[in-house]
Parts: C-alpha cells; sequence; structure tokens
C-alpha cells in the first residue's frame, strides 16, 4: 500500500525565562588626582594604593585644570605588594644636583600627610633597596610625575627616558652584586664588561665565592685618607651567605666583610680593590673629593 510521506513537525524550543542572578558588584577604585611630588605640600587628595596592582593608574591635575593620565608598575614580572598605600614623592640627595633624584613611594598608615615621615619606603622586590623611578628611566607612561617634576623644582622633562637600563646616578649609590657573577656593566659605562673581581688567579671567569652584596664605590683618597683619585669598593651588607667554590679560598682572596672595603691577594699581600677614576668622571659624588666631613655623610648613607 503506497502511502504518502508527511512531513513530521519539528518540536518548537522555547527558552523559559530564568531571572538573572545579580552579580556582587566590583569594587572599583576611584581615579585620584595627585598635584605634588614634593613632600612637604602634599594633601589627603595625594594619596594612592596600588595594592595588588601590575600597573597603578595616576593622574596629576594642575592649576589650570589640565590633567594628565599615566601609569607605573612595581617590576615587570610583579604586582604591588599587599598594602601598598602612601605617597609618591621626589627623592634627592641634598648634597646632589636635583637631576640625579628620583622618585619613590612612601608606604604610611593614614592618608593624613603628616604620617609621612614616620612611613617607610616601599622597597624592591629584591627586598633590599628602595623601589624607584630613577629620573633618567622616566618614559611616555610617566608623563604625569614629569609634569610634577617640572612643577615642583623646575626639573626638565628632556632629561628624562635618556637611559633605557639601570645605571648609578651618583658615585656613592648602593648596589646589589652577585660575587659569581661579572660586575654588573651599567656600574661603569666606560667600560661594558669586567671580569669577576674575586676570581681564580689567572682566570678572571672563575669566581672564588658565591653570594650576594650590598655595596657602593667610593673615593680612595676620603675612605682611607690618602691623596689618590682611584675609586674603592665598601661592602655595606652581605644578603645572601657567602661560600667558597674553591679549595682554600681564604689564601686567594679574603672573604668580603660588611663595613669593609672589598680586598683581594696579590703577590701574597692583601690589597684593597682599585678602580680607575676615569670609570666614574661621569657620576656627581656625595662627598666631592677633599670634603673634610666625609666621613659623617658616608656613615648616613648606609641605604640611600
Amino acid at each position: 500500500m503506497w502511502t504518502r510521506n508527511c512531513p513530521v513537525p519539528r518540536p518548537v524550543y522555547r527558552a523559559r525565562c530564568v531571572a538573572s542572578i545579580p552579580k556582587s558588584p566590583r569594587k572599583l577604585r576611584k581615579p585620584v588626582i595627585i598635584r605634588t611630588l614634593d613632600p612637604e605640600r602634599l594633601q589627603t587628595s595625594d594619596f594612592l594604593d596600588f595594592s595588588n596592582l601590575t600597573k597603578g593608574s595616576i593622574t596629576a591635575g594642575f592649576e589650570d585644570g589640565g590633567r594628565i593620565r599615566g601609569t607605573v608598575g612595581y617590576s615587570a614580572d610583579r604586582r604591588f605588594p599587599p598594602k601598598t598605600q602612601g605617597f609618591l614623592y621626589y627623592h634627592c640627595h641634598s648634597h646632589l644636583p636635583p637631576t640625579t633624584g628620583e622618585i619613590r613611594f612612601r608606604v604610611t598608615e593614614s592618608s593624613d600627610p603628616t604620617y609621612f615621615h614616620n612611613g617607610t619606603d616601599l622597597v624592591r622586590a629584591d627586598g633590599v633597596l628602595p623601589w624607584s623611578i630613577p629620573l633618567n628611566q622616566l618614559n611616555l607612561e610617566h608623563a604625569p610625575l614629569k609634569e610634577l617634576l617640572g612643577q615642583d623644582h623646575n626639573i626638565p622633562a628632556t632629561i628624562s627616558g635618556q637611559k633605557k637600563k639601570p645605571s648609578l646616578s651618583y658615585l656613592e649609590q648602593p648596589f646589589v652584586m652577585k660575587l659569581e657573577g661579572k660586575v654588573p656593566s651599567y656600574l661603569l659605562e666606560s667600560r661594558p664588561q669586567m671580569h669577576i673581581l674575586l676570581s681564580m688567579p689567572g682566570k678572571s671567569t672563575q669566581p672564588v665565592y658565591k653570594g650576594k652584596l650590598l655595596a657602593r664605590f667610593e673615593h680612595a683618597s676620603l675612605a682611607e685618607q690618602k691623596e689618590d683619585t682611584s675609586i674603592v669598593m665598601r661592602v655595606l651588607k652581605v644578603l645572601e651567605p657567602i661560600q667558597p667554590l674553591v679549595k682554600d679560598a681564604a689564601l686567594l682572596h679574603p672573604a668580603p666583610e660588611a663595613g669593609s672595603l672589598l680586598k683581594v691577594s696579590k703577590y701574597g699581600q692583601i690589597r684593597t680593590v682599585i678602580f680607575e677614576d676615569s670609570f666614574f668622571r661621569h657620576l656627581p659624588s656625595i662627598t666631592g673629593r677633599s670634603s673634610k666631613f666625609v666621613t659623617v655623610i658616608l656613615s648616613n648613607v648606609f641605604y640611600p
């Protein structure tokens, strides 16, 4: 029997209305307009909160109503630590030119600027030196900071962004170095690479010790009270235990000690490591060469 194929009606699916569940409101941080980087002129409105942020947003406001926006970051691969609350400010040693200064972040317990001097500077990821943005490393994203520096301290924006890599801003600026590695090239711009300081005799690439130091350069004439134009290195602090990498390491070179000048053994005599003054002539100095009060000043520069 012949039958006609009739189309089978397709079922109709109707979407049921389901009441949407309201999402918890996302807590957004209100944009903060800062008007100064001068610690003596800070106001409650300059208080910032960068806690756990990859980039902290900043907006600079000016008397003419103009505003400039930008950002700052903690490090290339890390967020700002929790409780990063406080004030951005300009820091420069009183014995140095304003152009050698840097931007720092003062962590405070309150938005009240009177707490500024009781706060502490945010430290870098290494947990040793203060987090900072040297003026010669300010770039386009730091445009608000450039304008505020010009307003507060008459620092021209042209000095910023001149150096992409880290560098010393002044001779006595503390830095971190590893004994098993070469002297960081940014420390000596006139000489891109230097051999390992404490190395095997005749083998400049084989270290005698490993460990991490906080150190700084000084004028030899001031450190040892002699008429000398060369530069020496002082160990400020031992950050990681110093361990020998070869047998009888102490007979080859004395292990660095906190507070002492870096020394080597040469021809059976212990000598201070000397750097040529010409490598550092481009750097300003906190003390100058003939300052009589250098001991007092350097004792206060243990940390910047």
